[in-house]
């Protein structure tokens, strides 16, 4: 009678080939991951923005969007300076270490008609641009050099 399955050989030779391809793909999961943060930094930033920028409408009154090295956070104007939001609203962005950020402007001002002081913001290969006139922002992909 012949016994059934597989022989301790076959089993080492499957169990070689995969640890092979994970071995090849570890390094494409890393890439991967890294790209995740920074399309998803991409969106938060560009989604406070225009957040930023209907709430200026609605509610008629100076919205900022506010920089600092590695995170950014809404202000609103109320009488003669700015006051920085708290609750839903007033959550700060926190941007991820991996992910390279800069903004060379303090804060971006949305005013009541749209419009806006404009500016831009680099996130790894991308560029947030807020146009001054319309005050809507852009989201471009730069192409990576090399």
């Amino acid at each position: 009678m012949k016994a059934k399955g597989f022989t301790l050989i076959e089993l080492l030779a499957v169990m070689t080939i995969i640890a092979t391809i994970c071995a090849l793909a570890l390094p494409d999961l890393g890439r991967l991951l890294t790209n995740i943060k920074v399309r998803s930094t991409v969106r938060q930033v560009s989604a406070l923005l225009n957040y930023a920028r209907g709430q200026a409408v609605v509610h008629g009154t100076n919205y900022q969007v506010n920089f600092e090295e590695k995170s950014c956070w809404l202000t609103k104007k109320e009488d003669d300076s700015y006051v920085r939001l708290t609750g839903r609203e007033g959550k700060t962005l926190f941007i991820p270490d991996e992910v390279a950020f800069k903004a060379e402007i303090e804060s971006i001002t949305f005013y009541p008609k749209g419009i806006s002081s404009g500016g831009e913001i680099i996130i790894e290969n991308f560029r947030i641009v807020v146009d001054e006139v319309t005050g809507i922002v852009e989201v471009l992909r730069e192409k990576k050099s090399g």
